[in-house]
């Protein structure tokens, strides 16, 4: 018998004890596959996790675009310029 061969039950039970009312699970992502999710859908209780990397919505998080040499110092120092002005201490 597995984990999830004892919860799956309970939580079911737990629905109908609570007369439907709305139930939510917090789950790790290692549980957060289809087949687990579309189940406790069809029994109408909210999952709550964390995406799965292999999960169809997941996206690959963005690089920081790389700046060609000599911009970064001058972003840098328009950021630093900028920043300055904010807190009133500019200096012409």
């Amino acid at each position: 018998m597995t984990f999830w061969d004892a919860v799956c039950p309970l939580i079911s039970q737990l629905t109908v004890m609570l007369e439907h009312q709305p139930l939510r699970v917090v789950a790790d992502a290692y549980f957060a596959k289809a087949p687990f999710i579309n189940w406790m859908l069809s029994i109408s209780v909210h999952v709550i996790t964390r995406m799965r990397w292999d999960a169809v919505g997941w996206d690959d998080p963005q690089p920081e675009p790389m700046l060609p040499p000599g911009k970064k110092e001058a972003w840098k120092k328009t950021h630093q310029n900028q920043e300055k002005v904010k807190n009133g201490s500019w200096q012409h």
